[in-house]
């Protein structure tokens, strides 16, 4: 199916959970209740947790989840439970779902963790965020009524009300009101919840401007943008710029909107979700439309129907990662239903048998399909990991990775090289009238040329051992240790590789051949921050579109407000 109408199912949905993953503040947590006053070591380790939480509060995910991952194995078991709930709330918010799911459905089956109040209501808190950024939103509103149940504070009035929202935004088939958004957003700015504030109003503009007062949304996104991006917060500026953006378009002012869209491209480069982005390509589309520019909109449309296959790939990897949870919890519930059998069994026999010698050989049975219940417990589980693992990384048609796992790695390589001082260069390239192929041939021999390109560029990049990500159209790659000459060389070797491609066509078997053009930047020039060096290669990149296609050109080193993205 054409991804551009796979994903006209999905658009009426985007606008509305557009905030549903997006990096939360970390949640003020009480100590665990009934426990003695801790250990000097374990003092140290409450302390560890502490900064783990403020680091997520700050938005440094990485940070937090390197000291997290050691507390959730701690053997202190309120430690444990609540670093695991921390480590949830984080991988919520990188996206990192499969695992969160995982360590999620483990918490909830742990006995005696609901003893706790508090630890219970951040386990409601973490619950309500994983779910309503996997689109699961049923799931998530039970939790975040959990939250507000009894007589919750303030930050739990704002932290559920404002996951109560969005999942019923999302869901899109219960009610909400206004008077629910100014008592939310009430509650954030009692407990000192910015970020939290700031999202309730963002999803109020957001929730006007569907219902079609986008005259209001637009005045109330004006008013609060200061306030927003003093916040420091990038996910929060590319939802705030693509929402405006979406108003100011329909307020039919396509200049304005366009250059909404563009900041909110810059901000959304090194996000691990393509949501923002999405949104800010359709608008820079109906803007070029709106303008009377064929040229641009038809270069706007090739890049919107990336983003709308890349989200149409994150929407799919959200859900298996949802499954893969439940099947690791269903395996978990059968690992211990077998130990209870035997643990019964054995009772039972050592009651009725006269002798330890019966018992003994009568026990023996029973405790062999234990252990092999147990080894084939363990078995299924990885392979179920690494297969839904699989499916949420990699692009179903090409094998490539996806935007958001090329992001969150390529995040890391940046950080590791620039640590260490050396060079990486970054490679785009966009397949040259991929557009007139699919309507010349049809979208099944797109489908075909895409999956070759996916073939013949991993095995000739198997060698230099690179981090790479395919998006339908457009491929993003890191070469390490590689300055902006080698870039030039390997994307003019990748170019070759392409146009020597013969792929025959779905119904007449005809060998289509295809071209590719490329822009490459280098952190020698640009550096270290993904967003300038997509931003400085994707103007490369259509500078040899410009100057004919099936080319290769270096970026033109500018800034990103230079480029009109900030």
């Amino acid at each position: 199916m054409n991804p551009a109408r796979a994903m006209a199912r999905h658009a009426g949905l985007l606008g509305l959970v557009l905030l549903a993953g997006a990096p939360q503040g970390a949640a003020a947590w009480p100590a665990p209740a009934g426990t003695a006053s801790p250990a000097p070591a374990a003092k140290a380790d409450w302390a560890t947790l502490d900064e783990a939480r403020a680091r997520m509060e700050s938005g440094d995910f990485d940070e937090a989840l390197a000291r997290l991952g050691p507390l959730a194995g701690a053997e202190d078991p309120a430690l444990r439970r609540h670093a695991g709930v921390a480590l949830v709330m984080a991988q919520a918010a990188t996206r990192d779902l499969v695992a969160g799911h995982a360590r999620l459905h483990a918490l909830m089956a742990e006995e005696g963790v609901r003893d706790d109040p508090a630890l219970a209501r951040q386990l409601d808190l973490a619950a309500a965020r994983l779910y309503n950024a996997s689109g699961q939103f049923d799931l998530a509103l039970r939790h975040a009524h959990a939250l507000l149940e009894g007589r919750p504070d303030a930050a739990d009035r704002c932290r559920g009300g404002l996951e109560s929202l969005l999942a019923r935004l999302g869901g899109g088939t219960l009610p909400v009101n206004a008077g629910e958004f100014q008592a939310t957003g009430s509650a954030c700015d009692l407990a000192g919840l910015p970020r939290e504030a700031a999202r309730t109003r963002l999803a109020r503009a957001r929730w006007e401007r569907q219902s079609g007062r986008v005259a209001e949304a637009e005045a109330e996104l004006r008013r609060w943008l200061p306030d927003m991006l003093a916040l420091n917060d990038t996910g929060l500026a590319a939802e705030l710029r693509a929402e405006q953006a979406e108003a100011l378009l329909a307020l039919g002012r396509p200049a304005e909107a366009r250059r909404s869209a563009r900041a909110a491209l810059a901000d959304s480069a090194s996000l691990p979700s393509g949501r923002a982005l999405l949104a800010a390509r359709r608008v820079l589309y109906q803007a070029a439309l709106a303008e009377g520019d064929a040229r641009d909109a038809a270069r706007q449309l090739q890049a919107l129907m990336a983003a709308e296959h890349a989200y149409a790939g994150e929407t799919h990897a959200a859900q298996m990662a949802y499954q893969a949870g439940r099947h690791e919890a269903l395996l978990r519930q059968q690992a211990q239903a077998l130990l209870e059998a035997e643990t019964e069994t054995a009772a039972l026999e050592a009651a009725e048998a006269g002798s330890r010698a019966l018992r003994n050989r009568l026990l023996l049975v029973p405790a062999g399909l234990v252990v092999a219940g147990l080894l084939l417990y363990a078995a299924q589980r990885r392979r179920h990991r690494q297969r839904y693992q699989q499916l949420a990384r990699h692009d179903a048609l090409t094998g490539l990775w996806t935007r958001s796992h090329f992001t969150e790695t390529a995040n890391h390589a940046l950080a590791r090289h620039q640590r260490e001082s050396r060079p990486m260069a970054l490679l785009l390239f966009d397949l040259d009238h991929f557009s007139r192929l699919n309507a010349t041939h049809g979208h099944l021999s797109g489908d075909r040329v895409l999956a070759a390109v996916g073939v013949v560029l991993p095995i000739f990049a198997a060698l230099l051992a690179a981090v790479w990500a395919f998006v339908t159209l457009g491929w993003q790659r890191q070469e390490p240790h590689a300055g902006l000459d080698e870039g030039l060389g390997f994307a003019e070797r990748c170019r070759e590789a392409i146009a020597a491609l013969h792929v025959p066509a779905y119904e007449s078997g005809e060998p289509i051949t295809v071209t590719a053009s490329f822009g490459v930047a280098s952190t020698a020039t640009v550096g270290y921050r993904l967003r300038d060096l997509l931003s400085n290669a994707d103007a490369a990149l259509y500078r040899a579109k410009s100057a004919g296609r099936n080319r290769v050109a270096a970026a033109i080193v500018a800034p990103v407000q230079d480029l009109g993205l900030a």
